[in-house]
């Protein structure tokens, strides 16, 4: 399992793709450069909101997206899936590493973007609260988009990524605001509930509500990390190499 982890992680750290993701996060720390001056907000909440409104909403799950459709997309998009599963390694290793690769990289990618973001926005006025949890719910906004996003590279390589953009546009960017019952098929929702859990009694929790609490929006993120795998291991399984 360590070596497939290994040259996952290689073929994910290198290329446009990583770079293409690089400069989408780098607009969370350029926008607190530059609200430098901007005395109107209480403390926090400029950063809060830009986390809130672009990291959670759009450069979290587009960054995930992008990193899980192609952790095993690609190598059925290049023909080395057969030379991947032909090694003395089981199906649930070879998913288990690719998962693992995926939200490592994803993880680094967006903790250190949303670090920076609060770090610039809020030096003189750092929370430890605030800062520990948008840490964490972009930890499990992570976890849960690579688990939900993986699968689509065995299913439909060439499409994963279009479908999984559709899923983050038009379900939890449109259908989810119209009813709850939709919201609950959203990652977005538990990824809010954890941050709302993690602000606790901060000033800022009543301007970031959740409907749903912390303990059931974690539960809900280890479900998607064993119903990803284990539904990307059975796809393995099944699918017909040449």
């Amino acid at each position: 399992m360590g070596p497939i982890m290994v040259l996952t992680l290689r073929a994910l750290t290198r290329g446009k793709r990583l770079l293409a993701i690089s400069l989408l996060l780098a607009i969370p720390p350029l926008l607190s450069l530059l609200d430098q001056g901007n005395v109107d907000m209480q403390s926090g909440e400029f950063a809060m909101d830009i986390f809130y409104q672009l990291m959670i909403p759009i450069l979290l799950p587009l960054t995930t997206l992008v990193l899980a459709t192609s952790a095993l997309g690609g190598e059925v998009e290049d023909g080395t899936l057969p030379y991947l599963t032909l090694k003395p390694v089981s199906r649930v290793s070879i998913v288990v590493a690719k998962l693992l690769a995926v939200i490592l990289v994803s993880t680094v990618l967006v903790e250190v973007s949303s670090a920076l973001m609060y770090l610039i926005a809020e030096h003189s006025t750092f929370s430890g609260r605030d800062f520990g949890a948008i840490l964490l719910s972009a930890l499990a906004g992570c976890i849960a988009y690579s688990a939900v996003f993986l699968p689509l590279g065995l299913f439909i390589p060439r499409r994963g990524l279009i479908v999984g953009f559709m899923y983050v546009l038009i379900w939890e960017g449109l259908l989810a605001g119209f009813s709850t019952g939709l919201a609950t098929l959203s990652v977005r929702r538990y990824v809010q509930g954890v941050l709302e859990a993690g602000l606790g009694s901060s000033p800022l929790a009543s301007l970031y509500p959740s409907s749903v609490s912390g303990t059931v929006s974690l539960l809900v993120v280890l479900a998607l990390l064993a119903i990803g795998g284990l539904l990307t291991t059975w796809r393995l399984i099944r699918i017909q190499l040449p």
